[in-house]
């Protein structure tokens, strides 16, 4: 869908959709969805960057 969609960077998780930074009360999945975000903001280097977070 993010390919579709053509954005310019995006992260993809396998949570489910309204949980996409993982569960609730999971501060190191969600701090390592975040950090995966931040650094993909950093380092893309080229429109539609994506990178997939297992």
């Amino acid at each position: 869908m993010a390919t579709q969609l053509r954005v310019p960077r995006v992260v993809i998780t396998p949570h489910l959709m309204g949980h996409t930074v993982g569960p609730v009360g999971d501060r190191a999945r969600q701090r390592e969805v975040g950090d995966a975000a931040l650094d993909l903001l950093t380092t893309a280097r080229e429109p539609e960057t994506v990178f997939a977070l297992d």
